[in-house]
């Protein structure tokens, strides 16, 4: 018989290799995926038309982006991760050919099947598991074996399966007396010796019957088992005497039969091909079509070289929110209630403009918008100044970029510690000198003293004097003091003087809401306390209220006078007591 040349035409160069040779060009593979076609290797060279979507080659534990295309080429299973986000799934799932059978009579490898369409995935899917069959071996005596089938698989979190999604069938194996049948049809036997069956395809979830056969029938293919995640296998040939067999069966949803083998006489034997394996389109794949890959299954060479079939091919394309990748090369510096972060921009941004940055502190828990800036003589770094945290606190900084589709992702969270600068004034020695606040200030008959009240708010808040500040940002549990110099004597007017210190106090508050002012007087004689503590509340209310013109972003929750109730120094004459004279100014906490 005549080498078939039909599958050698120039508009499908498949040319399959022999056993031992490398394959020297391989089929054209062209998928049509939404807006995308990938048209891969061709016998003169590979040709690309311009993807719609980037394309990546596909190993286990790949976490394709959305809107990527996966290209799986090579034989075996790999486990991908499904990208968050992901809406639907365009897939092309191509089965592998079946291996030519005995070249002197010409029989051919069946073709195998192609199953496209869009995946809609179950409930839970975190995983899709790839299965690219392997072609068949085509064998220069006709013992030729079946294509393998090419899957998806949907997995949960914990890689149970969920469903399987579809299955192309792989072709059936040639033989010495007929040719392998395509995915879901039977292989063919030689007028000659009709007594050995062909191997039948596999029909749904039902393996093909084995070809019969006089001396050895062939097996039949495997059905499918719904609960492992694997293709169904295809039947082995009857052997005669002599080595000859007949064509093993495709894989597929489920597996052909094998072809059967049979003999007339002691150099009479007849040997057929196998069936091809059945597809599966689940109700998940919408759209879906099942069609023969022509130029798959092995064909006859020249110099009666019977080829292999060509390996199986699937491809994924992730439909998702377009959302831009995670920002690179992230430092943070520590700052007075301030961190200074630097980064460079996502090197992919989604396919649509990044429209801003968000920042969070907490690990991930919460994100704000941040505003950034483009460093000096950079396109693609830029810096963020993340203000109104804690001095004293350790933050977990991440950033990621937003698009119109939506965040990104993240960067891993960095570390960072901001410094506290703020202390008690007073020495831990003279700490433990200080005296209790008498109950009664104008009863004390004892030595001159200092109080716990020394450097104090009312509520034990520890007070640092005004002139110290210099500008560092002031926080909740903090205070300012500041003494009554700034006052006119006896009264509640401002100096000028007095007035530039309240204003040196401003920016200490840039991350401040709320300050509550607490008054002080010198204690004096019974008659004379209330007049003094209409005076403290007068002159707390004069530096609240001239210190909120100044940071204009700040609420005064309370002004209070307390007269002489709670003096830093007792005992002595009232003019030594001049430090009884004072202003607090409390940093409340946010509200």
């Amino acid at each position: 018989m005549p080498l078939d040349e039909s599958r050698l035409t120039a508009a499908d160069p498949f040319l399959p290799r022999s056993p031992g040779r490398p394959r020297t060009a391989a089929t054209p593979r062209v998928a049509a995926l939404g807006a995308a076609t990938l048209v891969l290797a061709s016998v003169f060279g590979t040709v690309a038309a311009v993807p719609a979507s980037a394309s990546v080659t596909c190993a286990d534990g790949t976490t394709p982006e959305q809107n990527t295309t996966l290209l799986c080429e090579t034989a075996g299973s790999a486990t991908v991760t499904v990208p968050a986000g992901t809406s639907s799934v365009d897939v092309s799932v191509v089965g592998a050919g079946g291996g030519a059978g005995y070249p002197a009579r010409g029989h051919i490898g069946g073709n195998a099947a192609t199953v496209e369409g869009t995946l809609t995935l179950p409930a839970g899917t975190a995983y899709l598991q790839v299965v690219v069959g392997g072609g068949g071996s085509g064998d220069n005596h006709g013992t030729s074996t079946g294509g393998g089938a090419s899957a998806v698989f949907a997995q949960d979190s914990e890689h149970g399966l969920l469903a399987k999604l579809a299955i192309a069938g792989g072709g059936g194996g040639g033989a010495y007396n007929g040719d392998g049948g395509d995915a879901g049809s039977a292989g063919t036997s030689d007028d000659a010796q009709t007594v050995s069956g062909p191997g039948q395809p596999g029909v749904g979830g039902t393996g093909g019957a084995g070809g019969t056969g006089n001396y050895a029938a062939g097996t039949a293919g495997h059905s499918d088992d719904p609960a492992a995640p694997t293709v169904s296998d295809g039947g082995t040939g009857g052997q005669v005497p002599g080595g000859a067999t007949g064509g093993g069966g495709g894989e597929g949803y489920a597996g052909g039969g094998g072809g059967g083998g049979s003999r007339g006489g002691i150099l009479s034997s007849n040997v057929a091909g196998g069936g091809g394996g059945s597809s599966l389109a689940s109700s998940y794949l919408g759209d879906a079509s099942i069609e023969v890959a022509q130029g798959t299954g092995g064909v006859q060479l020249p110099g009666l070289v019977a080829s292999d079939g060509a390996e199986g091919q699937v491809s994924l394309t992730f439909h998702g929110p377009a959302v831009p990748a995670a920002p690179t090369g992230v430092t943070v510096t520590p700052g007075d209630r301030t961190a200074t972060l630097s980064f460079t921009v996502p090197d992919s941004d989604g396919g649509q403009p990044i429209t801003g940055y968000e920042v969070s502190v907490d690990g991930g828990d919460s994100w704000d918008g941040v505003a950034t800036t483009a460093a000096q003589g950079s396109s693609t770094e830029r810096t963020a100044l993340l203000g109104g945290l804690l001095n004293g606190r350790t933050y977990e900084i991440a950033v990621r970029a937003r698009n119109a589709d939506g965040a990104g992702a993240a960067t891993p969270a960095s570390s960072t510690s901001l410094q506290p600068w703020f202390s008690d004034p007073v020495s831990v020695t003279d700490r433990a000198a200080e005296v209790p606040v008498p109950a009664k200030p104008t009863s004390y008959k004892g030595k001159v003293a200092r109080t716990v009240a020394t450097n104090r708010a009312h509520d034990g808040t520890v007070a640092m004097n005004a002139p110290t500040l210099k500008g560092r940002q002031l926080q909740s549990g903090q205070a300012v003091q500041l003494s009554d110099k700034i006052f006119k004597d006896s009264t509640s007017k401002l100096t000028t003087s007095g007035k530039k210190v309240i204003k040196s106090i401003a920016p200490s508050l840039t991350y401040v809401d709320a300050i509550s002012c607490e008054g002080y007087t010198n204690y004096g004689s019974p008659s004379k306390q209330k007049g003094l503590t209409k005076l403290a509340k007068a002159r707390a209310a004069a530096v609240c209220s001239t210190l909120a013109s100044y940071a204009e972003q700040v609420d005064v929750d309370a002004k209070v006078g307390y007269g002489g109730d709670r003096p830093v120094i007792i005992g002595s004459t009232y003019a030594k007591r001049a430090d009884n004279r004072r202003v607090v100014v409390v940093i409340d906490p946010k509200p």
